[in-house]
C-alpha cells in the first residue's frame, strides 16, 4: 500500500507541469476557433474581365495577394486544388473563403506554373 501512495503522490506532482504546455496549446486552440470570422476574405487583386480566363490586370500594393507573391499577368489556374478556368468559376471558390482563409493559388507565370499561399485579410476601411 506504501508503495502505491508513493507513486501516487509523484505522480501528481510531476505530471501537471508536463502537462500544462498542452493545455496552453489546447487553450490557443480552443480561443482561434472562437475568433473565426465570417467576414469575407479580401484578396486584394483586380482581375482582367475581358480575358476568357482568370488573368491578372492588377495587385493591390501591400495587400494579400502581393504579400503573397502574385504579379501582374498570372493567371491563376487553380485555387485549393479545384480548377478555375473562368473568372466565374474563379468567384465561385474565392467567393466561399473568409478573413484569415488561406487560398492555394496556382499561377501560370512565364510559361511555368508555380503554387502560392496567400492568406487573405480585411478589406481596407472595414474594422
Amino acid at each position: 500500500m506504501r508503495f502505491r501512495l508513493r507513486t501516487l503522490l509523484i505522480a501528481v506532482a510531476i505530471i501537471p507541469p508536463i502537462l500544462a504546455p498542452v493545455s496552453v496549446w489546447v487553450w490557443r486552440k480552443i480561443q482561434d476557433a472562437n475568433q473565426i470570422s465570417t467576414e469575407p476574405g479580401y484578396l486584394g487583386m483586380i482581375p482582367d474581365e475581358s480575358s476568357n480566363n482568370v488573368t491578372v490586370l492588377q495587385v493591390r500594393k501591400g495587400g494579400p495577394a502581393d504579400i503573397g507573391g502574385l504579379l501582374p499577368n498570372d493567371v491563376i489556374t487553380h485555387v485549393n486544388g479545384q480548377p478555375c478556368p473562368t473568372l466565374d468559376a474563379f468567384d465561385g471558390l474565392y467567393g466561399e473563403a473568409t478573413v484569415g482563409s488561406r487560398l492555394k493559388l496556382t499561377v501560370a507565370r512565364n510559361g511555368a506554373s508555380r503554387t502560392l499561399i496567400v492568406r487573405l485579410g480585411k478589406r481596407p476601411g472595414h474594422s
